[in-house]
């Protein structure tokens, strides 16, 4: 079955589409190539709310920051429970299969905001070096923004991903001349600017029991 890395929650189903789920440590690369995901959480209403934000990794924690009033933060203040999407270059429809190609990831986890200055510094150098590395910011201490900035972090609890790509169909090519590239999928990513596939990733993909895709 899956392993996640992470204890699974009673309340968190199997994955039905085995043959594209990916292992959590191509998950967690799917997560690191975007350059921002969706935070998904709950209003104080008990309504469901959601907004894209950047982030930062270290280990299984995610750090975002915000600012220290408004909906984003009531929502984190209420229901520390929340979950993150990442979709790796969007998602494009490939007609002549009928289906849509796309590389994802979804987290679960908890959220808590840093109180200690120290923790907070670390987290804001962490966003700039993966946002703005050459920023002088990057290496400094935040001292004009510390105290109207919010930080939180998100300690994932579990990891899961999918994926939809497209199969390599030639049997020659020169990227297959690249040792290991012969069982790897092309992922590839949208251009919204001319509205077509663009540049191309490759995650491993190792062939299951019953596999209906091997050429």
């Amino acid at each position: 079955g899956y392993d996640s890395g992470y204890e699974r929650k009673e309340n968190v189903r199997v994955m039905r589409r085995k043959d594209r789920e990916v292992s959590a440590e191509q998950a967690w690369e799917i997560v690191e190539r975007c350059s921002y995901g969706v935070l998904a959480m709950t209003k104080p209403d008990g309504t469901p709310y959601a907004v894209p934000v950047n982030f930062a990794r270290e280990g299984n924690c995610l750090y975002i920051h915000c600012a220290q009033a408004g909906e984003k933060t009531d929502c984190l203040n209420h229901q520390p429970q929340v979950c993150v999407t990442c979709v790796e270059g969007g998602a494009w429809v490939d007609q002549p299969a009928l289906t849509t190609r796309y590389a994802s990831a979804v987290m679960l986890g908890r959220v808590e905001e840093l109180t200690d200055e120290a923790d907070k510094v670390k987290a804001l150098r962490l966003l700039c070096m993966r946002l703005a590395p050459e920023h002088p910011r990057s290496h400094g201490d935040f001292s004009e923004c510390r105290g109207k900035t919010a930080v939180w972090r998100i300690t994932v609890e579990q990891i899961t991903g999918k994926a939809n790509p497209e199969r390599m169909k030639a049997q020659k090519t020169e990227k297959r001349t690249q040792k290991g590239m012969e069982n790897r999928f092309l992922i590839p990513l949208y251009d919204p600017i001319e509205k077509r596939p663009e540049n191309r990733v490759y995650i491993p993909y190792i062939y299951k029991e019953g596999d209906t895709n091997k050429e």
